[in-house]
């Protein structure tokens, strides 16, 4: 088979290991960092420009939106396994396979969770023992958020693949552009249009839909560069069930891993 392979940012199997582990690992670290600006910026530009009760209600959404947050991150890591494992044998027809079964796994679960969060979000907020005061603001917040949820974990799952790939910089540029536009979104909403709680929030929603775009085209170019000669057995599908099987038996433990701190926090 004859085979040509788009480069990747950092070559991981040439060149010094110490310094290719670092300058992989550095970006992956930032957006680390950056990920948890969102939730940050929303709180600090309430506090400032609306109201103690609208930063309450933000804050009491904060423990579960960062639940999903963590599901959709470790969700990300479970598939870029897959993905990295096709990539590393040279198979890249079944390395695409992987990445659109994983996108529309994903996107699916993402529809469901949103739908669920966005139907009973009052009803998890008032078992959370959240204050009356704040309840309604906290569930408009909540509400808009699991409309966005498809977005997330996009984001997060696209993010692992190019990951998985050797690409660590493109995420990171993608997560600080994403939150430059959340807070010029967040200011502009609550500053010039004189919204609340659901301005930050749809300004979230809208920053992340952007960073998931962009990073879904991004992607789709990128795997341009990746060709490989149709052999049986290896042709590209977009979706197949028993890689499904695989990246989950491989995700759900990444996934519990990520998220049983913040269910932890949660639950106090």
């Amino acid at each position: 088979m004859s085979q040509t392979k788009a480069r990747s940012h950092v070559d991981l199997l040439n060149g010094s290991p110490g310094k290719n582990l670092l300058l992989f690992a550095l970006p992956m670290i930032l957006g680390n960092l950056f990920q948890q600006f969102y939730n940050m910026a929303d709180s600090m530009i309430v506090g400032n420009f609306v109201g103690e009760e609208s930063l309450a209600a933000v804050g009491a959404s904060y423990a579960l939106t960062n639940v999903f947050i963590m599901i959709a991150i470790g969700g990300g890591n479970g598939a870029s396994v897959i993905t990295s494992q096709y990539l590393g044998a040279k198979n890249y027809n079944r390395m695409k396979t992987s990445i659109s079964t994983a996108l529309i796994s994903f996107l699916v679960l993402s529809l469901l969770l949103g739908g669920f969060g966005f139907a009973f979000n009052g009803e998890i907020l008032r078992r959370l023992q959240t204050p009356e005061n704040v309840l309604d603001q906290a569930r408009l917040y909540l509400g808009i958020y699991f409309l966005g949820m498809p977005f997330l974990f996009m984001y997060n799952v696209l993010a692992a693949i190019f990951n998985a790939m050797g690409d660590s910089r493109t995420p990171l540029y993608l997560l600080i552009f994403s939150s430059v536009l959340n807070v010029g979104l967040d200011i502009l909403s609550v500053t010039v249009f004189g919204m609340g709680v659901d301005g930050v929030a749809i300004a979230t929603v809208v920053a992340q839909g952007v960073s998931a775009c962009i990073s879904f085209f991004l992607l789709m170019r990128k795997l341009r560069g990746y060709r490989s000669e149709r052999a049986e057995g290896e042709r590209f599908a977009f979706f197949d069930s028993r890689m499904l099987w695989s990246g989950t038996r491989v995700a759900v433990p990444s996934i519990l891993q990520q998220s049983i701190v913040s269910i932890g926090m949660l639950l106090v």
